[in-house]
């Protein structure tokens, strides 16, 4: 499916409505719409660029890498919002492309069975859902942790 511009800016024609409660309430608020917007059309432009290519290109070489580089973008989205050192960085993300890689080749060859299972339109969704549900849950898990590391802080000193 391909879209034209105008059917791109007809899209963002439905933030016409949030942009104007903005306007009509706060104006300090609409600047921060306008910066979430601009943020998501660019971190969206990425990602398709990068799909597209992956599609297009379809080699193993290409998904490991872009399966490596979401780790890594994964890892440090997991760091700075679990506020974890910047050292466990390279941790984080060989964890993370580990069980993303195990979860993915299970769900592709034990459950789905596909004909051409290493191909770039089973890999790169797959994986792509798996590494949102691992950046959530590690933020999740990793908060949890420290809470309770802290709330006990006396029993363990």
């Amino acid at each position: 499916m391909t879209l034209s511009y105008l059917e791109v800016l007809l899209g963002l024609v439905l933030l016409v409505v949030p942009a104007y409660v903005y306007y009509a309430l706060n104006r300090q608020s609409l600047q921060g719409l306008a910066v979430a917007v601009g943020r998501m059309v660019v971190q969206l432009s990425v990602v398709g660029l990068l799909l597209w290519a992956g599609y297009k290109v379809d080699s193993l070489w290409f998904k490991s890498l872009w399966l490596m580089l979401m780790s890594a973008v994964v890892a440090f989205g997991t760091c700075r919002r679990a506020r974890l050192p910047l050292r466990l960085l390279p941790s984080v993300a060989a964890g993370t492309f580990i069980s993303t890689l195990l979860a993915m080749l299970y769900l592709i060859f034990v459950v789905l069975h596909p004909a051409n299972p290493l191909s770039a339109r089973w890999m790169v969704p797959i994986a792509g859902v798996l590494m949102g549900h691992v950046l959530t849950t590690n933020i999740s898990g990793l908060n949890a942790f420290y809470r309770q590391l802290e709330a006990g802080r006396v029993e363990f000193e």
